[in-house]
């Protein structure tokens, strides 16, 4: 990994990697045209399912594949000529900063002392310009990453909401709503709902029914409550 020491915040990649989960879990709430009678609604109610988007999310083989390929990227920045540049000239100067402490350990002659503490000056001046151009570097590259990551985000959201109305309209459900979903004081949106079914995993089998046969198996199938 890239050192840290001097003042750089590593790259959260696993955050970035998850695609902000916490932000794909704000409340959403499907309307499925299903048309029910008066008569209907009044002696059954509406039909509510529920999903459970952190578990989708977790399961769904494209976001499986696009973690890796996110590490991947994370990976080449550290494998770039800039990066390695960076690393050398580091290891250098912290190299020069130790033998510096030893020379005035030992107590060598003040001519010695003020002679490596010149030379020391050029590395130190070496190594702030290196710093500054990996750091400009590294924001530009990483901000290319992010923004890819948002794309995907979108992508990933919209994949789901489309799975999960088409689940609901087959079940013969009226509303799908996200149970992970919280308001803006971080309180559940949902706090009770009585008499629902979870198909979530209705939602996984169906968004992963294009994977490779080493992706997710199928899951179980749920009923509708009526």
């Amino acid at each position: 990994m890239v050192p840290t020491d001097l003042g750089i915040p590593p790259s959260n990649c696993e955050e970035i990697i998850l695609f902000n989960l916490r932000n794909l879990s704000l409340i959403t709430i499907l309307l499925v045209s299903f048309v029910v009678s008066p008569s209907q609604a009044q002696t059954n109610g509406p039909k509510i399912a529920t999903i459970d988007t952190i578990k989708i999310l977790r399961e769904y083989y494209i976001v499986k594949k696009a973690r890796k390929e996110v590490a991947a990227m994370q990976e080449a920045l550290e494998e770039t000529r800039i990066t390695e540049r960076f690393k050398e000239t580091k290891e250098k100067h912290d190299a020069a900063m130790e033998k510096y402490r030893k020379l005035i350990e030992k107590e060598e002659t003040p001519e010695v002392i003020e002679d490596f503490r010149l030379d020391l000056l050029v590395i130190q001046g070496d190594s702030q310009a290196i710093f500054r151009e990996w750091k400009e570097w590294r924001r530009i590259e990483q901000k290319k990453i992010n923004k890819e990551l948002a794309t995907r985000e979108r992508s990933n959201r919209n994949d789901i909401t489309a799975a999960a109305a088409k689940i609901g309209d087959e079940m013969g459900f009226d509303f799908v709503i996200d149970m992970i979903g919280s308001t803006s004081s971080q309180l559940p949106v949902v706090l009770y709902l009585r008499d629902r079914t979870d198909i979530t995993k209705e939602v996984i089998k169906k968004l992963n029914k294009k994977a490779s046969p080493e992706e997710p198996a199928p899951t179980e199938v749920a009923e509708p409550k009526n």
